[in-house]
């Protein structure tokens, strides 16, 4: 069979990152038929991995997903990176020669920036495209992966180009829970940054879940961050107002009440957190405005310093 036949019949998907978000697309896509999945490891000494995935019902399956070869990186429809947001430009500007020009690329991480940090290369000659998801994961070994919350994917085209999906959108849709093509990525990436500038860094300092953010003695803390980051949103263009961030963080914190911050998970495994791509990146934009944002400034340097201490 020759490999146009083969790119005709399934859509060939590659995933980077094997953390809770990535086993959580590996899973999905894996069940699809119509979509040929292979996985990018750091070593491709194994042509397989077995994997562990458990579902929101608390069923667990056991698979096997194909190990990425230099052939079906070269043959991939899509590149879906799902690392953390100070890897994933190193990385994909790393398989600028390893990937076709006909390959789109998928970011999906919190923060914002990462766009910025991708080579020349990759951003002239790669559409490139942006992964947005609330959905609730967890990993508790390199195997095993646990769904622990129903959320949704939005997807949409970081330079606002494309109205339409791509064609590679549909096999998606069909795969993912809850998947939504946006037209506007970028104003929706700015609401989850802003909510992810409040939510993070706090509960990540306080050691407490999400829903204890509900508490009244946070509000004021809260409230200083949102109008920070409403004020460089403001700067860039985007609605955002100090009142709505607040809402929308408290709203958030209540529906996820349970749940572990990403930046929390980070600090309590010891690894670095994501934290400059999120209030670093407020920071970031608020210099090259002229704003002022010491209380952003100040979470930054205290989640770094944590993640600092924890790593001693």
């Amino acid at each position: 069979m020759s490999t146009k036949a083969t790119r005709a019949e399934h859509l060939n998907i590659v995933v980077a990152g094997q953390g809770a978000i990535g086993s959580l697309w590996c899973w999905h896509l894996r069940q699809a038929r119509a979509i040929h999945l292979s996985l990018l490891t750091k070593t491709r000494h194994e042509q397989t991995k077995q994997l562990c995935f458990s579902n929101i019902q608390g069923l667990s399956y056991q698979y096997t997903c194909h190990v990425a070869s230099d052939e079906s990186l070269a043959q991939a429809d899509l590149l879906v990176v799902c690392l953390k947001s100070y890897d994933a430009a190193s990385l994909v500007n790393s398989l600028a020669a390893h990937i076709a020009p006909t390959t789109d690329i998928l970011l999906v991480h919190n923060g914002m920036g990462v766009v910025e940090a991708l080579s020349t290369e990759i951003k002239s000659t790669h559409a490139i495209f942006t992964c947005l998801t609330t959905h609730g994961a967890f990993r508790p070994s390199q195997s095993h992966s646990i769904h622990t919350g129903l959320g949704r994917f939005d997807i949409g085209r970081h330079d606002h180009t494309q109205m339409s999906p791509p064609h590679w959108f549909a096999g998606i849709k069909q795969a993912l829970p809850n998947a939504h093509w946006q037209t506007d990525i970028n104003t929706k990436q700015w609401q989850k940054l802003a909510i992810n500038c409040v939510i993070n860094p706090l509960t990540a300092l306080n050691d407490v879940r999400n829903g204890k953010l509900t508490q009244a003695d946070y509000l004021p803390q809260i409230s200083a961050i949102a109008n920070e980051v409403a004020q460089v949103a403001t700067s860039q263009g985007i609605e955002l107002t100090a009142q709505v961030i607040t809402e929308q963080a408290l709203r958030v914190a209540a529906a996820t009440a349970k749940n572990v911050s990403s930046t929390l998970a980070d600090v309590r495994a010891n690894r670095a957190t994501e934290i400059h791509a999120i209030n670093g990146y407020i920071c970031q934009l608020a210099a090259q405005a002229g704003i002022k944002v010491p209380i952003n400034e100040a979470l930054v340097a205290k989640v770094a310093n944590l993640s600092a201490r924890n790593a001693l």
